[in-house]
């Protein structure tokens, strides 16, 4: 042990990083199945890989040490790069909204439309 350590913490779990978020929820791809059936789930495994990086893991880090700060003098607030960073990669491999025409008879959207968020 290093000078100052009062003891080694042995019952800590790996780091939880390097895997794909969406693939290893069995739930949230079953309900993909089921919610847009015959749709291509390629766009959400990209972006569950994205999710489980190591990158990711460290954007989430910076942003928490990070939060936006509301400027009163000009009404707008200033993110951080990090949350900027994730927002943007989010939006760009999210799916569009399942619409409903491409639901199950019976079935409604519990969400907006991603459409009708802005892309850059």
């Amino acid at each position: 042990m290093e000078s100052g350590t009062t003891h080694e913490v042995t019952n800590q779990p790996p780091p939880y990083e390097g895997h794909n978020v969406f693939t290893q929820d069995v739930v949230l791809k079953e309900a993909f199945v089921r919610e847009a059936p015959g749709r291509s789930d390629s766009d959400l495994r990209e972006l569950g890989s994205t999710a489980g990086s190591v990158v990711a893991q460290r954007w989430g880090e910076e942003a928490n040490a990070n939060p936006p700060v509301l400027r009163h003098t000009t009404a707008s607030v200033t993110a951080s790069t990090s949350s900027s960073t994730t927002l943007r990669t989010t939006n760009s491999c999210a799916p569009r909204s399942v619409t409903a025409s491409t639901l199950r008879p019976g079935r409604i959207p519990h969400r907006a439309p991603m459409s009708s968020v802005p892309r850059r």
